[in-house]
Order: C-alpha cells, then structure tokens, then sequence
C-alpha cells in the first residue's frame, strides 16, 4: 500500500507521517488527494496549518537557496503558536553566520563527510582484528 494513496477504494488514515511527508514533499509533486489531505487537516487544526506554511516555507527557501530570506522566516518562526517551531528557530540563531551560508552558498561538506563516513565504517569492521598499519593499508591502498 502507497502512504496516502486510495488502494481498494478506501483512502488510508491520516497519520502525522503521512502528513509530514506529503508537506515535505515538492508541490509539484503533490497530487490532488494529497493537497486534500493537507488542507483537511489544516481547517481542522490551525496551529498545524501555520506549521505546514512555516515548514513548506523553510523547505522552498533551502532548495531554492534564497538565504535572503531567511531572516523573514526566522522571525516566523518565533512568532509561532507552536514551540518546535520557536525552538528550531532560536537554534539556527545560535549559529546564525553557517546557517546562512549553508542556505546561500552552492558549496557543500558532502564530499568530506561521505568519506569521513567511509573510514568510520572501515575502523568498525576492523575493530580488534589488526593494528594501524593494516587500517591504513586498506584506507590508502584498496579505496574500500
């Protein structure tokens, strides 16, 4: 069964996943039931409407890479009825200057952290069978 989606006439129960990640999901990529689902949930419950605008807004903004938007959002955010939000928000102040360049910049740690993940897996399978030696033979040498 499809998260969301009708199977055997019946349309599945809206969960608070499904919710998430039907608003996660881009908007052109939402068909009509899933926009259905979203806006029933939201005339039910006005704090999740706000939650649903403020998280469709953050996930356009970091896609889309508009960090001059940013503070506009943050300020959103701390207005919000709901305290996730308003703590989200006070943490990405705490470190304003990366969060900005990280929803500005094209550049991206992905490269490094992949092969920082890479060696960590290495050093776990090695764990208690060989020295430093051998680790770095196998880091260095077979690109494993």
């Amino acid at each position: 069964m499809t998260a969301g989606k009708v199977v055997d006439g019946t349309a599945p129960p809206i969960t608070p996943r499904s919710v998430a990640w039907t608003v996660f999901r881009r908007a052109d990529k939402q068909d009509a039931s899933d926009q259905q689902r979203i806006a029933e949930v939201c005339q039910r419950h006005p704090v999740v409407a706000e939650a649903v605008q403020l998280t469709q807004a953050f996930a356009s903004l970091v896609r889309e890479r508009r960090g001059d938007q940013l503070d506009g959002w943050l300020e959103q955010a701390s207005a919000s009825a709901a305290a996730p939000f308003r703590n989200f928000a006070a943490s990405l102040r705490r470190d304003y200057a990366a969060v900005r360049a990280g929803v500005t910049l094209v550049w991206s740690s992905g490269q490094v952290e992949g092969q920082v993940n890479r060696l960590k897996l290495i050093k776990r399978t090695m764990f208690g069978r060989a020295k430093l030696d051998l680790l770095r033979q196998r880091v260095l040498y077979t690109g494993a």
